[in-house]
């Protein structure tokens, strides 16, 4: 598998690639703080007429605002509860009010920073998509050398856990996590991880039913993409799941089912089953919990899954006060002891900003996207927006997507560059 690409396009693919996943090579550090003061440097020097095209689009200018307000304003309640009302653990505050600056600062400048270098380079849509692929693909390679080589996995997972924990007791990662998952190099390994690789294999399948004549390297691809998630959270495989139903729903409302599409599903599933066949003598584990949680949803399996989880009262169990419901308590039920616990995106949220900023929050980001899906002229940018919107719902069932992961710097970017670039070819 041979990636051609130009200096410009792989210096922004490996950009994405730090970006996006974080490996931890630092110790202690999160790489994005020093992504994020080059970028903001090299928006000030070198990129401001590109900044002050993207600053000028009232999409981008109305999730600025609208998320800072939001921000602000959350940050302000979790200071009010962390002093004067509930008064939980430090922990639970410092890391909300770190998911906020996280994504209204940390990750919003790195985007910022791509879509202004894809500006000044004329990338369009399409173009940061297959650079978004390229990320994807190189963190496939770690995925793959330590499938097939258990030592690589071990120096790996040692590394991940020194640089991002410090100590394996203050990681607190179960023995059978480092069997089962950890197939990958990111400062993010759960749910977050499957995020992010669900939506770049998503992007995959459009960029592969996208070409006009069979390409056998896309189904490759798509099929080391999706291997990603698997391995690691099933999260993802569905996430993968969702851009391909969309696009099939898209080709029969055109009506444009072409050989073309019919061969590539085809290969798409038949490579599947290869793959998952040669999966489950690699990583056993992780075959069974995929089909586990599947049987799981059609009710054929009752035992612990990660869709069984989903369905535990907990999970969905909203403050007991009408003005705690309304406006929120000032913190999340995560990581708190003093309080039910609760992985879902919509619970964490209503608890801690209420249903009304709650609706303020998902506005936030769906508006622009929205807005900007209605407006874009070529089916494929269409397509990969409403799934990046359906992606992002969809995530909250299972965890906090506004946080760091690996999928809230894909959204942001392809919602930034969206507001500049309306034609997506």
């Amino acid at each position: 598998m041979i990636l051609r690409l130009d200096k410009k396009k792989l210096y922004i693919s490996l950009f994405l690639f730090m970006f996006i996943f974080m490996p931890p090579i630092i110790p202690d550090i999160n790489i994005l703080y020093l992504l994020d003061i080059f970028a903001a440097l090299a928006i000030i020097t070198k990129y401001k007429s590109e900044y002050l095209v993207l600053s000028s689009n009232r999409y981008f200018s109305f999730f600025q605002i609208s998320f800072y307000i939001f921000g602000v304003t959350t940050i302000l309640h979790n200071i009010y509860d962390w002093t004067m009302g509930n008064r939980l653990e430090n922990g639970e505050y410092i890391t909300n009010i770190y998911r906020i600056v996280g994504v209204a600062i940390l990750i919003s400048v790195c985007s910022i920073y791509v879509v202004c270098y894809c500006k000044r380079y004329n990338f369009n849509f399409k173009q940061l998509c297959i650079c978004i692929m390229y990320a994807g693909l190189l963190q496939s390679i770690f995925t793959l050398i330590m499938l097939l080589f258990p030592s690589a996995k071990r120096y790996f997972n040692n590394l991940f856990v020194l640089h991002v924990y410090g100590s394996l007791e203050n990681s607190g990662i179960s023995s059978w996590i480092f069997k089962e998952r950890l197939y990958g190099f990111a400062n993010v390994l759960y749910d977050g991880f499957g995020y992010g690789t669900g939506i770049i294999a998503g992007i995959a399948i459009w960029l592969m039913l996208d070409e006009k004549k069979v390409r056998i390297k896309y189904v490759l691809y798509v099929i080391i993409l999706i291997m990603v998630p698997i391995l690691n959270s099933i999260t993802g495989f569905f996430i993968a799941l969702i851009a391909l139903f969309i696009k099939m729903l898209q080709i029969i409302k055109n009506r444009k089912i072409n050989k073309n599409s019919f061969t590539y599903i085809i290969l798409f599933f038949s490579s599947s089953i290869m793959g998952l066949l040669i999966l489950s003598g690699k990583a056993s584990a992780a075959v069974d919990r995929l089909l586990l949680n599947i049987l799981a949803i059609f009710g054929k399996y009752n035992k612990v899954t990660s869709y069984s989880n989903l369905m535990r009262a907990s999970y969905w169990t909203l403050p007991s006060r009408v003005i705690d419901r309304v406006i929120g308590t000032g913190h999340t039920v995560y990581t708190t002891d003093q309080f039910i616990h609760s992985d879902t995106g919509y619970t964490n949220m209503i608890w801690m900003v209420g249903i009304l900023g709650s609706i303020w929050l998902y506005s936030t980001f769906l508006i622009p996207i929205y807005k900007e899906y209605k407006i874009s002229k070529t089916d494929f940018q269409k397509g990969v927006l409403l799934f990046v919107m359906i992606s992002f719902l969809f995530f909250e069932i299972k965890g906090i997507g506004v946080a760091i992961n690996t999928g809230m710097p894909i959204i942001l970017t392809l919602m930034y560059m969206s507001s500049i670039d309306m034609e997506g070819k």
